[in-house]
């Protein structure tokens, strides 16, 4: 058996709606992404442009991961309900 699949074993994988709502979220964070790029190169330097695409890359991160695989990702398993953490 795979790692993968031995980590995942115990975890239910998140069901259709939340996949749809994660695609909708991944092109909000798409544009929000491209967006504060933009304003990076175009507007005077401000910190919250970089607050901004780290959120949007985050977002990006983790819609993306929960859209293709079904699962949360690594940091996020705990939002699954159950999860041993005991586990090296």
């Amino acid at each position: 058996m795979d790692t993968q699949d031995e980590e995942y074993s115990e975890i239910q994988k998140l069901g259709p709606v939340v996949r749809a709502l994660c695609f909708f979220l991944l092109l909000c964070s798409s544009i929000a992404l491209l967006a504060a790029i933009k304003a990076l190169i175009l507007e005077p330097f401000h910190y919250i442009v970089l607050i901004a695409i780290f959120v949007g890359a985050l977002m990006l991160h983790v819609s993306g991961c929960i859209l293709f695989t079904g699962f949360a990702p690594q940091y996020l398993l705990f939002a699954h309900g159950k999860v041993r953490l005991d586990k090296p």
